[in-house]
């Protein structure tokens, strides 16, 4: 039987459940289960309706993305940092700003800790992609421990993005930061920094990703590399009662409009004014 294309998913977790079993097997202890699903309840809100480039929830990626920072580092702070990784960047707040604003950092430290929250920050902030990743690369020997801890997130994201043959499935994959050169650069930064587990997923995602061929029918073109949302029907119906609602109100307010204007031309003129609402409710010359 010829091998699979992709990582099997019993390695690398991609529900809540899954993650929560993988640390359970780790022993981790009460408290940090506890920050770890504080962390997943607020990824969930904030990404309830995201879905990737290829149309994976995005919640599952950022499942994924914890999944294997917690198979690399035991602490709390780190996996409920990488599911909350894209929060600044991609969540859905409602509140119409970008970027880490003062509120947001609020909400996440209370979900899931300062430390939690610095970590998601400097996520943010730090440079990623083509040609920046082997900027990190060079200075590897040089960077702090919470510049490692960082990029082990990141690293993390990139396993994620390549282990289930995601990037085949939409156009994301043709972007340069997917190309031969930052792949290497991405990999021998792994094994630079001493991440053993993380290096040798990401040779086997590398290496089964390029074994898969996907069918133009289940390609997904022309997506924004950051995915989009995907509205349930129930609220999509909802839209459609406001906006007919909303046409009413503007055909109410031409029809008044068009009758002021009779009137004061009626006064001008000398002529009776125009049509006028009967007090049974029912309207004339509409």
């Amino acid at each position: 039987m010829a091998e699979s294309a992709v990582l099997p998913m019993d390695r690398i977790a991609q529900t809540n459940l899954q993650l929560y079993c993988q640390l359970l097997d780790q022993r981790w202890e009460d408290r940090a289960l506890g920050l770890v699903a504080g962390a997943y309840e607020l990824a969930l809100r904030l990404f309830a309706v995201r879905v990737r480039p290829n149309r994976k929830p995005f919640i599952c990626h950022l499942v994924a993305t914890a999944s294997v920072t917690a198979a690399e580092c035991d602490r709390a702070e780190v996996t409920a940092a990488s599911l909350l990784h894209a929060a600044y960047t991609l969540g859905d707040w409602g509140d119409g700003k970008h970027g880490a604003t003062p509120q947001r950092r609020a909400v996440v430290e209370r979900a899931a800790g300062p430390a939690t929250e610095r970590l998601v920050t400097s996520y943010t902030a730090m440079a990623w992609g083509y040609g920046a990743t082997a900027g990190v690369l060079t200075r590897a020997a040089d960077l702090d421990d919470d510049e490692r801890t960082v990029v082990l997130m990141r690293l993390a994201n990139e396993v994620d993005e390549w282990a289930d043959g995601g990037l085949r499935f939409s156009d994301k994959g043709d972007y340069p930061r997917f190309g031969a050169e930052n792949a290497a650069a991405v990999r021998e930064l792994a094994r630079s920094l001493g991440y053993v587990r993380v290096a040798e997923l990401l040779d086997e995602a590398f290496r089964r990703h390029a074994a898969l061929s996907v069918p133009r029918s289940l390609r997904i073109e022309g997506t924004d590399p950051g995915g989009g949302r995907v509205a349930p029907q129930s609220r999509l119906l909802r839209m459609g009662v406001r906006i007919e609602s909303e046409r009413d109100a503007g055909r109410a307010l031409r029809r008044g409009a068009r009758r002021l204007a009779g009137a004061v031309q009626g006064r001008r003129t000398g002529a009776s004014p125009g049509p006028r609402q009967s007090t049974t409710g029912e309207h004339h010359g509409d």
